[in-house]
């Protein structure tokens, strides 16, 4: 897998930037506050439709602008392919394979993989088996797509039953309501 070229609009710090890249090894360098790394999180974001440094897409966008567009081509080791998102503060995201819409961001991973490992990635040595788990759930997505819906089906689950327990909608007197009355219960249990 390659990436030949990238294009930025509205990504982060960057109004407009094209980018050709050679087959070869590419370095980039510049002070700080450049934008190198965010051109790595523009780049890792093609094949995994998620930034490692912010939690929601809007954090993505340029400051005073609605609309992000981020668009790489990408040689996937048989084909050609021109991966796209589009990014708006208000609505969903779009992402795109050869300008067909894809049904999941797991869908991305087919066209290109990648591993991006920064200074703050660190912490995975010094932080809690919890950090380490996130890192290898996003790895394992890439390899196997199915994974990455089995493991958002998980959280949502996860989720709706942690929401529940909270708000206590299921009060105990409904529990003793159904365990002392025998017509209530399910087949299976009488």
């Amino acid at each position: 897998m390659r990436v030949d070229a990238v294009t930025l609009d509205f990504w982060r710090n960057y109004p407009h930037e094209a980018l050709s890249f050679s087959p070869g090894v590419n370095v980039f360098y510049g002070d700080n506050a450049q934008g190198k790394t965010n051109l790595l999180e523009a780049i890792a974001y093609l094949s995994c439709a998620k930034s490692h440094r912010a939690r929601y897409d809007r954090e993505l966008i340029y400051h005073g602008v609605d609309h992000a567009f981020v668009q790489g081509e990408v040689w996937d080791g048989r084909r050609a392919v021109t991966i796209e998102a589009r990014l708006h503060r208000q609505g969903r995201r779009q992402l795109l394979a050869n300008g067909v819409g894809l049904k999941s961001s797991a869908e991305l991973s087919e066209s290109l993989k990648t591993v991006l490992f920064c200074p703050e990635d660190l912490f995975l040595v010094k932080a809690g088996a919890a950090e380490r788990r996130r890192f290898f759930d996003a790895c394992i997505s890439q390899l196997r797509p199915r994974y990455a819906v089995a493991l958002a089906e998980y959280k949502k689950l996860y989720e709706h039953k942690t929401r529940i327990l909270r708000t206590g909608r299921t009060s105990p007197t409904c529990w003793k309501r159904w365990m002392t009355s025998p017509s209530a219960w399910p087949r299976w249990g009488r």
